[in-house]
């Protein structure tokens, strides 16, 4: 087992701390996640985390980053009500 001090960890380069936080919890299936705006314009996002929480009733989770991280699926899906996975 190797241990990585917390020194350690902020001498390296922002990037590789990314990957190998995103890392840490293994395989992430890839899902697509469709959406309309209210003016017709249809919307396709790439997320990796949606998970499944439960079977009956059938329910899914989905982590989605602020509305102010500028991304538009969540604003859509709140606006409308539908969304596709």
């Amino acid at each position: 087992m190797k241990h990585i001090l917390k020194s350690e960890f902020a001498d390296w380069e922002k990037r590789y701390r990314g990957h190998f936080i995103n890392s840490i919890s293994g395989f992430k299936p890839v899902s697509l996640v469709g959406t309309w705006h209210l003016n017709g314009c249809a919307n396709l996002a790439v997320f990796s985390n949606i998970f499944h929480l439960g079977a009956d009733p059938a329910m899914i989770g989905m982590v989605s980053r602020p509305l102010t991280a500028g991304g538009h699926t969540l604003e859509n899906i709140q606006r409308t009500g539908w969304y596709t996975i």
